[in-house]
């Protein structure tokens, strides 16, 4: 009886080690990937810098052949900075703030291959990529002069502020890695925008002037334009997230 009981034992765990061992972690043929993903950044200087952003990016991709896949993701965030800076000397002393808020939300279409795997779960790719983005930007300025050595207009104020549309389009390359916590289940970080190409047409809604109590807004779509071709390496770029593999 023992004998037999240590044979079941010795065959079960020969059959778990074999079935460890045939385990493989990769992507095939019409497999299908549901992700999302998170990329953010907080910045502070002597609390007159401050810088404030979160996004976020659910994806699909749809694998048309072994290790290469199509797909699509959406984005959404929301960014926040400010800026301070006092002067001050024996006859005067100047105030200045500045502040922009930026809510942002697109799609993307992309193509994605890997080309390296790193050991069985690791898995390195490359992605090209088309997106549609569309921001509005509300910016805020403020500034104030107060005179110290004199009655008359003894404190001068200036506000500026502005609303403005961003439509962006663009195409850029980055490279991503996979990591496999099981066979479906997938960790992920991406750092996109390694190299790319924009085309940015902006719109003023409106700019509001505010001097000593005196107002106007102007309310004319001043449309402009610019084109950029970039190059970026940095952590701004960088998002993590997780996946799911059916």
């Amino acid at each position: 009886m023992k004998k037999i009981i240590l044979g079941l034992v010795v065959i079960l765990t020969v059959g778990m080690a074999t079935a460890q061992e045939q385990k493989t972690y990769g992507f095939a043929k019409n497999d299908v990937v549901l992700g999302g993903s998170l990329r953010g950044h907080r910045f502070n200087r002597n609390d007159k810098v401050y810088n404030f952003g979160i996004y976020f990016y659910p994806s699909i991709a749809y694998f048309i052949k072994d290790n290469f896949a199509v797909g699509t993701n959406l984005s959404m965030g929301y960014s926040k900075s400010e800026a301070k800076n006092i002067n001050e000397n024996d006859n005067m002393k100047h105030l200045s703030e500045h502040i922009s808020k930026t809510n942002t939300y697109g799609a993307r279409i992309f193509g994605r291959y890997y080309f390296w795997e790193l050991g069985k779960r690791f898995k390195v790719y490359n992605q090209l990529s088309l997106g549609y983005h569309k921001q509005t930007l509300k910016y805020e300025s403020k500034s104030e002069t107060v005179f110290k050595n004199t009655k008359i207009n003894p404190r001068n104020s200036d506000l500026q502020e502005q609303k403005r549309y961003e439509k962006i389009y663009d195409t850029s390359m980055g490279l991503g890695v996979n990591f496999f916590i099981s066979q479906n289940f997938i960790l992920t970080a991406y750092l996109g925008q390694l190299i790319g190409y924009s085309y940015t047409k902006y719109e003023n809604d409106y700019i509001l002037h505010k001097e000593n109590n005196e107002s106007y807004k102007d309310y004319k779509n001043r449309d402009t334009s610019k084109k950029d071709f970039n190059f970026k390496l940095n952590s701004h770029n960088l998002s993590f997230g997780i996946a799911y593999k059916f």
